[in-house]
């Protein structure tokens, strides 16, 4: 797991972050697991976050992840605080106020440090977060249409996704990706069953402000792996060539190797 320092401006608050899950201005590295600390210009590290997603190229940014919020800290970590703590010969952006930067690694033995300074309120590396649990049924007269997408000046543009959205992608499409059919519960046990990412076939980074998502025509299920596949290209590649690069090497699309009873369930879904 690494850890990255993420640098906004003084008006962004603990609030935003808390509301919704975001797309975030990153280094080309940021994988799945890593965290990130959020510093506020004028307060100091105010919030923890996970990155959720691989690291995509953006045209805009360079690199975008998806991120979710952790915790926000009781007492934030100011940046006289960081300077007293580490040394300049160690770790020298807080010595230079950060000019210039939006998102820093963090090298292991200074984020420690930083961890120290909070100890009770940081996430261990050794933790790993709660996957979210989704609904057993689905209200037939919740709306299929969400509104995301709506561009927020921070230091960054940060892309609002819905996690409604998300939630029903999962509950219509099922929890298995459908470029090659990898179920994280049969592989590494009913635990994880529900965690999957969701692909946007629009990027949400090509509108130009909120725009409505259909979760049934514009969401899919994808695994990291065929998720990090499908952003190699811009514009992303199509589904329907990431399959065709598993055929093309031999390797099977293993849709076919779903348990009956899942089948079962997708089916039934659909026709409801």
């Amino acid at each position: 797991m690494t850890t990255y320092l993420f640098i906004t401006k003084p008006d962004y608050t603990p609030e935003r972050s808390e509301q919704s899950d975001l797309f975030w201005s990153c280094s080309k590295n940021a994988a799945v697991g890593d965290l990130a600390w959020v510093y506020v210009t004028g307060r100091g590290i105010c919030l923890e976050w996970l990155v959720t997603s691989q690291a995509e190229p953006d045209d805009d940014w360079g690199y975008m992840c998806d991120v979710s919020h952790l915790r926000t800290l009781d007492v934030p970590i100011s940046i006289a605080e960081l300077r007293e703590a580490i040394p300049r010969a160690e770790w020298a952006p807080p010595h230079q106020n950060f000019r210039g930067n939006r998102s820093l690694l963090i090298p292991d033995e200074v984020a420690n440090k930083i961890r120290d300074l909070r100890s009770t309120e940081f996430t261990l590396p050794s933790a790993i977060p709660p996957i979210p649990r989704l609904p057993e049924e689905v209200d037939v007269d919740d709306p299929i249409l969400f509104s995301e997408g709506a561009v927020r000046r921070i230091t960054v543009n940060a892309y609002e996704r819905n996690i409604a959205a998300r939630r029903k992608c999962i509950e219509y499409h099922g929890v298995s990706c459908v470029v090659c059919g990898f179920s994280f519960g049969r592989v590494y046990g009913a635990e994880f069953s529900e965690f999957i990412h969701v692909h946007h076939l629009l990027r949400l980074s090509d509108s130009s402000g909120p725009r409505e998502v259909n979760y049934i025509d514009d969401l899919r299920p994808v695994c990291p792996n065929c998720h990090a596949v499908l952003h190699l290209r811009n514009p992303p590649y199509s589904i329907d060539e990431v399959k065709a690069f598993l055929t093309s090497t031999g390797n099977s699309i293993v849709n076919s190797e779903l348990p009956a009873a899942e089948v079962e369930d997708r089916q039934g879904e659909r026709r409801s």
